[in-house]
């Protein structure tokens, strides 16, 4: 009975000498990605046409091309309410990135509408702060 014991315990402490390696590259990994985040995590417009510029923030410099892929959601319908790109691209040494939204006047609009957007990160990349941010369009009075 003592021999399984101490099998088992080996067994163990092996797999906890694994994980431990496993979990603790993986933070190393985090550590090295450029931190991607919105400048700001919300916006109010009122509902008429305007350009809305969004900037996205890297903590380092970009070490190569990249594509970041944004991801839209909430109420506001595109292209009814809003237009914009689904895709960012990103230069060697760029520090950060904006883009533009263009808000659509909906006079057929009762209610505000909420347009969420998040990111959609290569490898090297990873969530900074504020990784998502959200614009409310107010109804007009």
């Amino acid at each position: 009975m003592e021999k399984i014991s101490i099998i088992n315990s080996s067994k163990l402490n092996f797999l906890i000498i694994i994980l431990v390696l496993f979990f603790g590259s993986c933070s190393k990994e985090d550590d090295n990605n450029i931190k991607v985040s919105f400048e700001k995590s919300n916006f109010e417009v009122l509902n008429q046409s305007q350009d809305l510029s969004i900037k996205l923030n890297f903590d380092k410099e970009a070490s190569r091309d990249a594509k970041i892929g944004l991801e839209f959601g909430g109420t506001a319908v595109e292209p009814y309410d809003y237009q914009a790109l689904e895709e960012l691209s990103i230069r060697k040494g760029d520090l950060g990135s904006e883009f533009i939204i263009q808000i659509k006047h909906n006079k057929d609009k009762t209610d505000s509408k909420i347009i969420e957007i998040s990111l959609n990160l290569p490898s090297g990349y990873s969530e900074g702060k504020n990784s998502t941010t959200t614009i409310t369009i107010n109804k007009e009075n």
